[in-house]
């Protein structure tokens, strides 16, 4: 995994290479999740033999109980800073 900065917005991210050969650009600090295959968003995390896999899924709600970490993809927030120029 290597760290490099967002062409889009400049933010710092990680490119992280899945089991099934996808670079996936993700923020470099993991959050918790909840699996759902109609989620929003797609989240990498790793298995237990060290390889990575995508898996889409949504912010964890109060009572939920089936809760994992990994690093959301960052093309799910990113946007182009605005300001003046």
């Amino acid at each position: 995994m290597n760290e490099i900065r967002c062409r889009v917005c400049g933010k710092r991210i990680r490119m992280i290479k899945t089991a099934k050969g996808k670079t996936i650009p993700c923020n470099p600090w993991e959050v918790e999740f909840v699996p759902d295959v109609n989620g929003p968003d797609k989240y990498v995390i790793q298995s237990e033999d060290g390889s990575w896999f995508a898996i889409r899924g949504c912010e964890p709600m109060e009572g939920d109980t089936d809760i994992h970490t990994g690093m959301k993809d960052h093309r799910n927030g990113c946007k182009k800073p605005s300001g003046g120029g």
